[in-house]
């Protein structure tokens, strides 16, 4: 048993995780390390090929997967499981791109993180003269 583990009640979970997000990091850290899928699958426990869906996004795991690629990957489950924002779903801006790779980065804590996301969205909204309350 993992020490954090995910939020479950009876198997259900409770919030949504940011599935782009842990996509990104597996590439991210299957690129920078140059491990194979069939490699990363047998350090997981889990099979090539469902690594290989899960990345293309032609499917999810199931949440004891999902759970050994959060613990693996070394990512923090307040980020994976961050409450989705309530109302119309529209395009991500770069701001929200760029704190999602932010988020992403294995060499950042999620602190620096949330800082470099704050100072880039400012820099961004004057640079580019962004209504901020659009």
């Amino acid at each position: 048993m993992y020490a954090n583990p995910l939020p479950t009640i009876f198997g259900v979970c409770l919030a949504d995780p940011d599935y782009q997000l842990i996509r990104d990091r597996l590439v991210q850290t299957r690129e920078r390390n140059r491990i194979t899928l069939r490699q990363a699958g047998q350090m997981v426990g889990v099979s090539a090929a469902t690594l290989s869906r899960f990345e293309r996004g032609a499917g999810n795991p199931d949440l004891p997967t999902l759970d050994r690629l959060i613990e693996w990957l070394g990512l923090d489950r307040a980020a994976v499981f961050a409450p989705a924002k309530k109302g119309k779903k529209k395009d991500p801006g770069t701001p929200e791109q760029v704190a999602v790779l932010l988020r992403a980065d294995r060499n950042l804590d999620a602190g620096t993180a949330q800082a470099l996301s704050s100072l880039f969205k400012a820099a961004y909204q004057e640079l580019s003269k962004v209504d901020p309350n659009r």
